[in-house]
């Protein structure tokens, strides 16, 4: 594994939170091997610094959150931009779906994931130096700083767990630049189990929004902490707690968008009424905070690296509604191939709703990543709920008065109420898919669909997991699958494991892989 030197680099210059708004104001962030010295953690605007540049680091992670929640799943194809990528990436890109998965593939590489943490913990030790040296600093704010720094650590084992399964645990900043960062794995399990205990321990020192909107939106607060609790709780079938902490984002007041203005989550985003947690990103000269997510979805005006499944399209075809999450509301039909118009336009290309739908601007081409939204708590609830054995026309009703009259359903098309537990968790799971199409969730539904109850429904997961497997391989992997749940994750990097030096052991379903 690789020595960590200088988490918050040298001279590396950092945007404060006002920056991710249109401020033009740049940061020194001395390294973190002098951040115990007396040079550092001297004031409140020293320890938001650092908080902002752990948020700033959540950028870094946004292409391997986006992939590794959907490339080994059925939502998206790929366009002819991957499909003739040469690059490290693009071939291990096409590997990831066809169960050629190295530990050299680059898709590994969890090193930015760490480089956030690094910053939140770094935060979370450090945070209450300055209270001895700055009157001004109040043990409030300090505590809302350090629940913050919670929150993002939080969120990133969250994801590590979901896609390694077992990996490092890191909660003590790096403060010597030469320190080895060489750390076994811990049991994933044990991670979430430590996490949702922060998590339900720092939720009450966090604020529940702050005077700017995009910072009620683009920061953590207490309700971003319910969303996460109840995510991680879904995860470890917790369901009690998962109904729970939907409960409270109910009565807080979120709620979701009207049909009408179902298109402002994607564009401008910050929803006021659904919005729960977005990483901002502003694309223009003065801020150039941007993504890739525009030209994944476009690249050209024949040509994407990502298109519509034919999976996800099937899904909006066999209803007999005008559902506004798909049937042209954001598949660009203009070009072959069916574009995704999530990412693309300024609002729908029906000319329904909008008939001034426009591709967005060169300065609008970088939306923000949305981890949650009032829809999931909803689809959550619901899942949480079929687990405990609610009966199943109480869950149709919940969806078809909420989630799916949203989006265009009428009474004369609801849901039919199914007879098993299998088929009412598969309408959740298409209402999930239909809902957070290319939001970077899908595969991690299809492994915790697959592990429930004991692995009870495995078939789901190789099922989803086969897809792009070739017939002949197909019955040799569905062999290895069931037999090693650890098939459901990813292979740790091998050059983390070669600089370990021993430290750090594969994951067993790829230790006969090179």
């Amino acid at each position: 594994m690789r020595k960590i030197k200088n988490i918050v680099k040298k001279s590396c210059l950092l945007y404060a939170l006002l920056a991710m708004c249109g401020c033009n104001s740049w940061l020194d962030i001395n390294p973190v091997g002098v951040q115990t010295s007396d040079t550092y953690w001297q004031t409140k605007e020293e320890v938001e610094q650092v908080l902002t540049s752990s948020y700033i680091q959540l950028r870094s992670c946004m292409p391997y959150f986006f992939r590794w929640g959907e490339l080994r799943a059925d939502e998206l194809d790929y366009g002819m931009t991957q499909s003739t990528d040469a690059s490290q990436t693009g071939q291990d890109e096409r590997s990831l779906r066809t169960m050629d998965i190295r530990p050299s593939n680059v898709l590994n590489d969890w090193s930015a994931v760490y480089k956030a943490i690094g910053r939140a913990n770094s935060v979370i030790q450090f945070a209450e130096t300055a209270l001895e040296t700055d009157i001004t600093f109040s043990r409030e704010l300090c505590n809302s700083f350090i629940a913050e720094a919670v929150f993002v650590r939080s969120l990133c084992y969250f994801y590590l767990v979901r896609t390694f399964r077992d990996v490092p645990y890191i909660t003590e900043a790096y403060a010597d630049d030469e320190q080895e960062f060489a750390v076994p794995k811990t049991d994933g399990e044990y991670i979430l189990d430590q996490v949702v205990q922060d998590l339900e321990r720092y939720v009450r020192m966090c604020k529940p929004g702050y005077e700017v909107e995009w910072q009620t939106k683009g920061r953590a607060t207490c309700w971003a902490f319910y969303a996460l609790m109840a995510d991680i709780y879904l995860w470890q079938e917790n369901y009690g707690q998962v109904i729970e902490k939907c409960n409270i984002l109910e009565k807080a007041g979120f709620a979701l968008e009207e049909k009408a203005k179902y298109w402002e989550n994607f564009y401008p985003g910050n929803s006021k009424k659904e919005s729960i947690f977005e990483l901002q990103f502003r694309h223009n000269t003065t801020d150039n905070q941007k993504n890739s997510l525009f030209s994944w979805f476009h690249a050209g005006v024949s040509d994407a690296r990502y298109l519509i499944s034919e999976d996800s399209k099937k899904l909006f075809e066999e209803e007999d509604a005008e559902d506004i999450r798909g049937k042209g509301y954001m598949f660009d039909n203009r070009y072959i191939g069916e574009k995704y118009w999530k990412y693309l336009g300024t609002a729908s290309r029906s000319g329904l709703i909008y008939p001034d739908s426009r591709l967005r601007g060169t300065t609008e081409r970088s939306p923000n990543w949305i981890f949650y939204r009032f829809a999931e708590i909803i689809l959550m609830k619901a899942e949480a709920m079929t687990m405990q054995g609610t009966p199943y026309d109480q869950i149709c009703r919940m969806l078809d008065t909420t989630i799916r009259r949203r989006a265009g359903y009428d009474d004369a098309s609801k849901l039919a109420v199914p007879e098993t537990e299998e088929e009412m968790l598969k309408i959740v799971l298409n209402e999930r898919r239909k809902e957070f199409l290319a939001e970077g969730k899908r595969w991690f539904d299809v492994v915790r669909m697959g592990q429930k109850q004991g692995y009870k429904y495995r078939s789901y997961f190789i099922q989803v997991a086969l897809k792009y497997v070739s017939a002949k391989d197909r019955p040799m992997w569905k062999v290895k699958l069931e037999n090693s749940p650890y098939g459901f994750y990813l292979p740790i990097l091998k050059s983390e494991i070669e600089a370990s030096h021993g430290v750090l052991v594969q994951n067993p379903f790829y230790e006969d892989v090179e």
